[in-house]
């Protein structure tokens, strides 16, 4: 959970780090997300074998200045050195209906 809130916390504050610090993929995926807070509940967080997958709400307000809240798992894992990082992720991109149909239809 603390590496789960880290990585959102990094979105907004470079003190804690950088994202791919805690999801080294993230400047792969060519977003700028943003983070004012984040909600995880204890129920949200599911242990399967090696790895952890977290739901985490997302607060945020958009460049219009709108409040905004998504849903998004985080998949969290070990690496070879058994530090916990984030290997893929849920609802952190997000398309509108255009960009949605444009990928369906090509």
């Amino acid at each position: 959970m603390e590496l789960s809130r880290n990585f959102f916390t990094s979105l907004s504050d470079t003190t804690y780090g950088k994202p791919n610090d805690f999801y080294p993929l993230y400047d792969s995926l060519h977003i700028e997300a943003k983070s004012d807070a984040v909600d995880i509940e204890e129920s949200d967080i599911t242990v399967k074998n090696d790895t952890i997958a977290v739901r985490c709400y997302n607060n945020y307000t958009d460049a219009t200045g709108t409040f905004k809240q998504d849903s998004i798992t985080l998949f969290i894992a070990k690496d070879k050195e058994s530090s916990w990082y984030i290997y893929d992720s849920k609802g952190l991109i997000t398309m509108d209906e255009d960009q949605e149909w444009f990928g369906r239809a090509t």
